[in-house]
């Protein structure tokens, strides 16, 4: 009687991998890559391909430096085998700058603000701000080059470091000037205007008695 016997096959020892052979990073981020099925002692060298964009250490944690696109190598010097991972990074979203309304900030506080051109200072702005959004002053007529007197109300924004002033005068007729924060106690601010086809630049402060 005779018998058979099927041989067993041996199936393969499992080749060594990344974890991932693929990262999407947003500048700031962290993620670390391993190397599955390595040998036990198997030495395993990280390197970046472009720094400036994905950091890596010796142990494999990634760092999103830049936005860009890196390749991080993974080379196991016994297995003489290298594995790669393609790292994309984008740039971090900018936070969005709030408006937020500075009318009653700028209450009882007065700024006067004044330019100088082919070597002559003028005045530009002289702003007075009162209680329940009144406010007095005078603003350069840019086509007159006189000083505008005027008398009503105003509405103040901040966005970011720009200032945005409103003004409703008497005569129903409005005027904004944009100003931009110079000191952050508001202290100081400036501006341009245009005289004459030129951009002039203004300084304004606050004016305390």
């Amino acid at each position: 009687m005779a018998l058979t016997m099927a041989a067993t096959p041996v199936s393969a020892a499992a080749k060594p991998k990344l974890s991932k052979t693929k990262l999407s990073m947003t500048v700031g981020d962290t993620a670390t890559l391993k190397v599955k099925n390595a040998a036990k002692k198997e030495k395993i060298t990280w390197k970046s391909n472009k720094k400036a964009v994905a950091a890596v250490t010796a142990k494999g944690k990634v760092t999103a430096k830049k936005a860009g696109k890196a390749v991080i190598s993974a080379t196991l010097k016994n297995a003489k085998k290298t594995l790669k991972c393609s790292v994309t990074v984008k740039a971090a979203a900018k936070p969005e700058e709030t408006t937020q309304d500075i009318t009653a900030m700028l209450a009882g506080k007065s700024y006067a603000g004044s330019a100088e051109a082919m070597g002559v200072k003028m005045d530009v702005l002289k702003l007075t701000f009162g209680d329940a959004g009144a406010v007095t002053g005078a603003m350069l007529d840019t086509t007159s080059m006189q000083m505008k007197e005027f008398t009503g109300t105003y509405t103040a924004t901040l966005s970011g470091k720009t200032v945005t002033i409103t003004v409703t005068a008497a005569d129903g007729t409005t005027m904004t000037e944009t100003l931009t924060v110079v000191k952050d106690d508001f202290s100081e601010l400036s501006a341009t205007k245009t005289v004459a086809g030129m951009e002039i630049p203004v300084t304004v402060v606050e004016v305390k008695e």
